[in-house]
């Protein structure tokens, strides 16, 4: 696999996964690669580890080298650290009020 070197770009999905009898397709990512962006459409390396449905905007990195070779960094639908960061204060907040409430 590509793993974390590589350069940064973001990209569409253009196809979700989907089976044509007992064979199953990998989603395909649509991107501008290479140092004359060029438009490729391919299957990331990482396609079986991210929930990719047509229409997802993509994070990928893509080797210089080779910019056919590309893996999915984040999706829209991960989450930001905003979200992390909103979601820990709402369990502190939620675990001293009930810390408050086995006090009364």
């Amino acid at each position: 696999m590509l793993g974390v070197c590589g350069t940064r770009t973001e990209g569409e999905v253009v196809r979700g996964p989907h089976g044509e009898g007992p064979t199953l397709h990998p989603a395909q990512i649509r991107y501008q690669a290479g140092p004359t962006p060029q438009t490729y459409r391919r299957a990331p390396l990482n396609a079986d580890l991210h929930l990719l449905r047509a229409g997802f905007r993509v994070v990928v990195r893509y080797d210089p080298g080779n910019p056919r070779r590309v893996v999915v960094v984040r999706t829209q639908k991960s989450f930001s650290p905003t979200t992390n960061l909103v979601g820990g204060a709402a369990l502190c907040v939620f675990g001293v009020g009930l810390m408050v409430w086995a006090l009364v």
